[in-house]
Order: structure tokens, then C-alpha cells, then sequence
């Protein structure tokens, strides 16, 4: 029987992705594996320890995912107790904030590529910007991206996080990334719009 929260999730799952997608447990692994590597990131863990682990992992018998999902569960919950974070707290605020990110996400898994672990497509460098091929295309083969459509958000998602990943310290006159990130980004719509119609619409 599923938890409040666990329940939550895949009603977030459903409305974002649909049922074809949530129960592809290839995907979801995936996934799983990027977010684990994202947090361990963020609490420094040394790269390199990390082939270690994999090959001694890989080396013993698999377990059964009853078992080891509680195993995670729990290590988790005694990782967060040495990083001072509250668990529970933290899963609440991030599905509370990705119910406000639908139509990127959506974007971003459209733009995916089949059969890929990886999140985006081969990328291409615009100033520092990864972005998939289909949003280089979908920005400059021809056309421009209406305002907000899905080309668009997933665009300014790439650039609001290079953005943020190199804006200047608190000790400069600017230091809010998430409010000028998209007002540069759509200024260099404008920009790009207006080099590529006659009316910049």
C-alpha cells in the first residue's frame, strides 16, 4: 500500500509524463542513478570513489528490491542526518516545486533521446549553453520559437542554469539568477526574433 507522499509523487508522475513513461523501469533507474549522482555532488563525494563502488556492487549478487529500496531508504535517511537535511521536508518542497515545472519537463523529455540514459541529446555549445540538437534546431534552422512554447521553456531552462552556474557573488550589485535569468534570455529572444522576422514577433 502506497504512502501519502509515494501517492502524490505518482500523481505528479501521471500528469507530467503519463502511465507509459512513470512505469518504464528502465527510465525511472536512470533517473534514480542521475538524482543520487546530483546529490552526492553537491555533498562533495569524490568522483573517483565512485567505479569502485560500481564493479564491488556489480560484483556480488542482486538483491530484492523490497529489501533494497528500504536499504536506500534508510541510508538516505542517515545520509541526510550527517548533511543537517530534513528528508521528508526536502522531498515535500521538491514535488512542490516540480508541479510548477510541468511544461519544461515535458519539453525536456520530448527532446530526449530514445533508448538513452542521458536526460538530453548530444549537445551543442552556444556561449557556454549545452543545449539538445532538436533545441538548436528548434531555435535557429529557419524559425524562431513562439514565445513560452515548449522550444522555448526548455531553451530558457538551459540557459537560467548556465546562468546560475556562473553568476557573480553576493558581493556584487546583482545576485538574483532566477530573476534575471529569464528577462536576459528573453531579451535575446527579442533579439534573435527581431534578426529573424520583420517585426520581431
Amino acid at each position: 500500500m502506497m504512502g501519502s507522499f509515494q501517492r502524490r509523487v505518482k500523481w505528479w508522475m501521471d500528469a507530467c509524463f503519463g502511465p507509459e513513461i512513470s512505469a518504464d523501469r528502465l527510465e525511472r533507474g536512470d533517473r534514480l542513478l542521475e538524482e543520487v549522482f546530483e546529490l552526492l555532488q553537491s555533498g562533495d563525494y569524490p568522483r573517483e570513489r565512485i567505479r569502485a563502488l560500481e564493479e564491488y556492487t556489480y560484483s556480488r549478487p542482486k538483491g530484492e528490491p523490497h529489501q533494497e529500496v528500504g536499504g536506500v531508504t534508510i541510508t538516505l535517511a542517515a545520509y541526510c542526518l550527517a548533511h543537517g537535511v530534513d528528508m521528508h521536508q526536502a522531498g515535500e518542497d521538491e514535488l512542490a516545486r516540480i508541479w510548477t515545472k510541468v511544461d519544461a519537463i515535458r519539453a525536456k523529455q520530448a527532446a530526449k533521446p530514445t533508448s538513452s540514459a542521458l536526460p538530453i541529446g548530444p549537445a551543442a555549445n552556444v556561449e557556454g549553453i549545452a543545449l539538445s540538437k532538436a533545441e538548436i534546431d528548434a531555435l535557429f534552422v529557419g524559425k524562431i520559437p513562439t514565445h513560452r512554447s515548449d522550444a522555448y521553456i526548455a531553451a530558457e531552462a538551459a540557459f537560467a542554469d548556465y546562468f546560475a552556474r556562473n553568476y557573480p557573488g553576493p558581493d556584487t550589485v546583482i545576485f538574483d539568477p532566477a530573476w534575471h535569468a529569464p528577462k536576459i534570455f528573453y531579451a535575446a529572444f527579442r533579439a534573435l526574433a527581431a534578426a529573424g522576422t520583420e517585426d520581431g514577433r
